[in-house]
Parts: structure tokens; C-alpha cells; sequence
């Protein structure tokens, strides 16, 4: 991830444990800043399992809330 999405990524899961949600994953679009060995090393780091949506496939948008209400 660029420095800026790394930063926000940190921000996020910050504010989600302020509220005791606990994240695993996290799925974003293929973005050169998402496909970085930064971004790698930082969800694995993390302990996050990083997902990635299919290109061109608006549909999977809903992903995000599947993935939300699964758990």
C-alpha cells in the first residue's frame, strides 16, 4: 500500500478496536498500492489475511457486506 493506505489501514483498525471489533481480513480492489510488497508486509505484520475483488466486476462490491454479516 502507499504510505496514505497504510496509514488509513492502521486508522481503521485502531477506531475498530476502540469498539472491540477484531478484523482477519481485508479485501480491496487490485490498486498498485494494495498489490505492494508494503501492503504485504504490513498485513502479514498485521496478521491479516488480504483478499482482493475481481477486476471489472462491480458485483463484488457486495463482498464486503457478505463478508461483514458472515461473521
Amino acid at each position: 500500500m502507499g504510505r496514505s493506505a497504510c496509514r488509513a489501514l492502521l486508522v481503521a483498525l485502531r477506531d475498530y478496536r476502540a469498539f472491540d471489533i477484531t478484523c482477519q481480513r481485508v479485501l480491496t480492489d487490485n490498486g498498485a498500492c494494495y498489490k505492494s510488497r508494503r501492503c504485504a508486509r504490513l498485513c502479514q505484520r498485521l496478521g491479516l489475511h488480504h483478499l482482493r475483488t475481481k477486476p471489472y466486476i462491480p458485483q463484488t462490491n457486495m463482498m464486503v457486506y457478505a463478508l461483514r454479516l458472515s461473521q
